[in-house]
Formats: structure tokens, C-alpha cells, sequence
């Protein structure tokens, strides 16, 4: 058996300042693990990020799916297995629409490849992060950037609980920001590429809070948190809701037992 769960709002909580419950779900992972399971971290932070504030992945994940599903990394090998990536005419696309809303000083761009965070576009890049003054700022651009582009092109993600920027040229006023990834990314498209490439084999389980691990838990055998994002709970039956993902692998264990 397949689990993956995102990362923040599930396998880290922002109200777990001394990582107390972080460290219970890192030994579940490793109980899941030894009993012969796969575990993976999806989450939207890139691979500089995970390295930066979670470098314990690598010794409890098989795979780790960064960008929204952009790049997926064998934890094993730290090698590069799967990537979607945009086109240089959608990221100038997307630049230029961004700035018929917003200018400069309201919003930065940042511009995300595998292994680096950068200011300036370049090739291979698999996530735009739009950094925003205020949360209804980042609304506004949803919205506007929705009615634009429709769901053809990109997928949209306003961060519910948005940490501030660890990069020196995005300042702290900056409290809120949108994930922009081309169309075919994905945290459940990756988790498919790794079925269709035998990369793993059998059911997968995941685990999400937010609405960007909607499509994931809708397409594969999904929970969420009991904290997660009201829309997402909307569509979950209770006995699919729990408190971290120490209860989740707990059940599972269990169940395997039985």
C-alpha cells in the first residue's frame, strides 16, 4: 500500500511550534514503512524549501512531490524521476496578465525550478508564486486569473495559512500568495505517473487539508484533516476526517491487521 500526505496543515501543523506532533508523524512514517509500505510527501513547497525547514524527509519518504505536483524526487537516489514544467510563452503569459492587475511593489513573482528559487524567469521552471500584500489581494488575482485563463491552461492556488517568504527579495509584508502550475502538474497527476511508470504498484491512500489536495483525495483513496479548508470538508464523510497522519497510519496499520 501507497500514502502520501501533504505536508503543511497535515504532516506539519502551523499551531505545532515545538514540532511535538511533526516528530509522532515521523515515527508512524517510519512504523508504515517497516511494515513493508510506501510513504510520500506531496506538498507545494519546492525541494530548496523541504531541504531548508524538513530535511527528516529524506529518512521517512520514498517520494517526494514538490511544486504541486511539478517535480518528483526518488528520495532514495535524491534523483529528479518525473517533472512538468512550463512553456517560455506561459510563463511571459502569466507575467504579463499578473501585472495588468497588479504592479511591481503589490506583487512579486518568484519563479520555482527543481533545485532552485528564482527572481528572474529561466527555463524549466514548474512554479510561479505570485507574493501578495493581503489575502484579498491573492482573491482578486484567483478570481481575475480564473476568468482569464479558465481551467485550460493552469492550475490556481490561493496558500490558506501562508508562512512568510524565506527568500531575501520578497519582504514580510508580503502575507498572502498564489501557486500557479501548468495544467497537467498536479499532486495527482504525479502519484499517476508513478503507477504508470510501476514506480509503485497497489492501492494508494493520501492525506490533505487544503483544496489543492482536493483532486488527489477525490481520485485516489482520500482523508483529510480535521483542520483542513471548510470547502474541503464539505466533501469528506466524517469517518474520512482525522486529526494528524499518526492516526491515520494507525488505522490503516490496523486494518491490515484485522
Amino acid at each position: 500500500m501507497n500514502l502520501f500526505c501533504d505536508v503543511d496543515g497535515t504532516f506539519w501543523e502551523h499551531t505545532d511550534l515545538d514540532f511535538s506532533q511533526y516528530n509522532r508523524n515521523l515515527k508512524a512514517a517510519e512504523r508504515w514503512r517497516a511494515a513493508g509500505h510506501v510513504f510520500g510527501l506531496a506538498t507545494g513547497r519546492g525541494i530548496p524549501s523541504m531541504r531548508r525547514n524538513f530535511p527528516a524527509y529524506h529518512d521517512c519518504a520514498d517520494f517526494l512531490i514538490t511544486d504541486n505536483g511539478s517535480f518528483t524526487t526518488e528520495t532514495k537516489t535524491e534523483k529528479l524521476i518525473d517533472e512538468t514544467v512550463f512553456e517560455s510563452r506561459q510563463i511571459a503569459q502569466i507575467l504579463s496578465f499578473v501585472r495588468t492587475v497588479y504592479s511591481e511593489k503589490e506583487a512579486l513573482v518568484s519563479y520555482h525550478g527543481y533545485l532552485q528559487e528564482y527572481q528572474v524567469p529561466i527555463a524549466s521552471i514548474g512554479k510561479i508564486r505570485v507574493w501578495l500584500l493581503e489575502p484579498r489581494m491573492a482573491e482578486r488575482l484567483f478570481f481575475e486569473m480564473s476568468l482569464h485563463f479558465g481551467n485550460e491552461d493552469y492550475k490556481l492556488h490561493i496558500e490558506r495559512n501562508a508562512l512568510p517568504s524565506s527568500l531575501e527579495w520578497v519582504g514580510p509584508e508580503y502575507k498572502s500568495f498564489i501557486n500557479i502550475v501548468p495544467v497537467d502538474s498536479g499532486k495527482e497527476n504525479a502519484i499517476g505517473n508513478l503507477k504508470k511508470t510501476r514506480k509503485i504498484t497497489g492501492d494508494v491512500v493520501v492525506l490533505g487539508d487544503d483544496m489543492n489536495d482536493l483532486a488527489m483525495i477525490q481520485k485516489y483513496d482520500g482523508y483529510a484533516m480535521a483542520n483542513s479548508h471548510p470547502k474541503l470538508l464539505e466533501k469528506m464523510k466524517p469517518e474520512r476526517i482525522v486529526k494528524n497522519p499518526e492516526e491515520l497510519i494507525k488505522i490503516l496499520l490496523n486494518k491490515k491487521q484485522a
